[in-house]
């Protein structure tokens, strides 16, 4: 399970602030929201990553933008087009850390003891 995985990453690349690499955690968080069925989170990481990586600069490696860009498409089609907007807008209006704190959060409920 990826889950585990994903928090540790977190942790570790926050404590070294490795923001392309949190960027990329989101990404994957987005896709994890996604599947779990948290369709507004999806839609705000969206917004989140799109932000963070507009901040950076940095663009990510063309395996990762296809694994994103198949993400948003399905969010895109899952929520009704306004709800989509509002919540991408929402996310772009996030810092990383929050974003990332609000899907940890809200995604927790995954694999409770592998946050213990």
């Amino acid at each position: 399970m990826a889950w585990p995985h994903l928090v540790t990453a977190v942790r570790y690349y926050q404590n070294l602030d490795h923001l392309d690499a949190l960027t990329r955690c989101l990404g994957a968080l987005t896709a994890l929201a996604l599947a779990d069925g948290h369709l507004h989170l999806a839609a705000r990481l969206v917004g989140a990553t799109a932000a963070a990586r507009n901040r950076t600069g940095l663009t990510p490696w063309p395996a990762v933008a296809e694994a994103e860009r198949r993400t948003i498409e399905r969010a895109q089609a899952l929520l009704p087009r306004s709800e989509y907007t509002a919540q991408l807008a929402s996310g772009r209006s996030q810092t990383t850390e929050e974003a990332l704190t609000q899907a940890l959060q809200a995604l927790g409920d995954l694999a409770p003891a592998a946050t213990q």
